[in-house]
């Protein structure tokens, strides 16, 4: 399955979840709702990881560092302007001034570039539809994204999203003529 199918599965997925929690009288902030929309559509695409040109291996990054670019190249610019013409003290300045969007910039690279690492890690330990299309590692996934959740004061709901997400990627690949030959990785 492409990743487009991934992302509606696990958008859905989300959305079917949170009406269910809405009517049961759980209530999700509008914020939380978005959130774990987002989560369950990242989750619907990590398990690609072990695939060299799945859109969370290459695409992703590709996109977060071109949009990271954006901001650092003209500032950059505009920088080394303000060194040629105005001096030390006129580039400091600049570079002062320009420091919240070089953290913005800095925000949007650094998951790409974790991604981009994790990504050859996985792929030296496990082939694709391999270990991450198991549900061991669904689970841990899971656990690890609420634990993260949890240390960065965010609702543990959106770790539940994700592993909703994860296992919706499981499902939509085990109803592929390939299916998944891992699910029960280790034990099988």
């Amino acid at each position: 399955m492409k990743a487009k199918g991934h992302l509606v599965l696990g958008a859905g997925a989300a959305g079917v979840a949170a009406i269910a929690l809405q009517s049961s009288g759980v209530g999700l902030s509008g914020a939380v709702l978005a959130g774990a929309i987002g989560a369950a559509s990242l989750g619907a695409l990590l398990p690609d990881i072990d695939h060299p040109s799945s859109a969370v291996s290459r695409g992703l990054p590709r996109e977060l560092l071109g949009r990271a670019l954006r901001i650092i190249v003209p500032l950059g610019a505009v920088a080394a302007l303000g060194f040629a013409y105005g001096g030390p003290g006129a580039g400091s300045a600049i570079a002062t001034a320009f420091a919240p969007l070089l953290r913005i910039a800095a925000a949007i690279a650094a998951p790409a570039a974790a991604l981009v690492l994790a990504s050859f890690t996985v792929r030296i330990f496990t082939t694709h539809r391999g270990a991450t299309h198991s549900l061991v590692f669904c689970a841990g996934a899971t656990a690890a994204a609420c634990a993260g959740c949890w240390a960065l004061a965010l609702s543990p709901v959106l770790g539940g999203f994700f592993g909703l997400g994860w296992l919706t990627h499981l499902l939509g690949d085990a109803l592929t003529h390939r299916g998944v030959p891992s699910l029960l990785w280790p034990f099988a």
